[in-house]
């Protein structure tokens, strides 16, 4: 192979690479977005679905996307050792002229192997923070819902919580036993000042 053909053949090896490289990198973005973002328009659930129809995984963005970049990285691997063979088969005298490009090549390849590497390490960080979050808000959003019970629908979140507590002086008591200021919460009603935009309890 002349020198003109190895060069090609290099560059053409790299921009292969660079491709699927890129195509990852778009890949993973894409995921991640989804599954922190999975709330978002239509249009962007769509292409998430379809990556994920690609990868054979509908359920769970983050493991179709890792499924993906682990069997990149085994085909990397493996074709690094098939290569080695290859070469370790060729006569002497092709063995040095080959051994420049081989060794770039395995440099390529070490380089995304890496990249791959961080792109997966990425991908399981930004999950197990989704989790992380997804458990605190369905937690505090439960302890809310828990304390709605038994409040009417128009009174606000700060209100219930003033009732709830033990420091809330009342303005009147009302007693049937006539210790307090009023018989009947009708009659400590009708006390009430109008048009006040004050609280009265009772």
């Amino acid at each position: 192979m002349t020198q003109a053909g190895h060069s090609m053949s290099k560059k053409n090896k790299r921009l292969i690479l660079s491709i699927f490289a890129s195509f990852l990198l778009v890949a993973t973005i894409i995921a991640i977005s989804m599954g922190i973002n999975s709330h978002k328009n239509s249009t962007k659930n769509a292409a998430a679905h379809a990556l994920l129809v690609t990868s054979g995984n509908s359920d769970d963005p983050h493991a179709a996307i890792l499924n993906t970049i682990n069997a990149t990285i085994d085909a990397i691997n493996s074709k690094k050792i098939e290569a080695d063979k290859i070469l370790n088969t060729k006569k002497p005298e092709k063995k040095t002229e080959e051994c420049s490009q081989r060794n770039q090549d395995t440099l390529l390849l070490s380089q995304l192997n890496k990249a791959l590497t961080s792109i997966k390490q990425l991908i399981e960080n930004t999950k197990a923070s989704t989790v992380k979050d997804t458990k605190s808000t369905s937690r505090k959003l439960k302890d809310e819902s828990d304390g709605d019970e038994g409040w009417p629908g128009w009174l606000s979140v700060t209100d219930r919580r003033l009732f709830q507590s033990s420091l809330l002086t009342p303005d009147v008591v009302v007693a049937a036993d006539g210790s307090g200021k009023y018989r009947t919460v009708s009659a400590a009603a009708a006390a009430a000042p109008k048009h006040s935009s004050q609280r009265y309890i009772y």
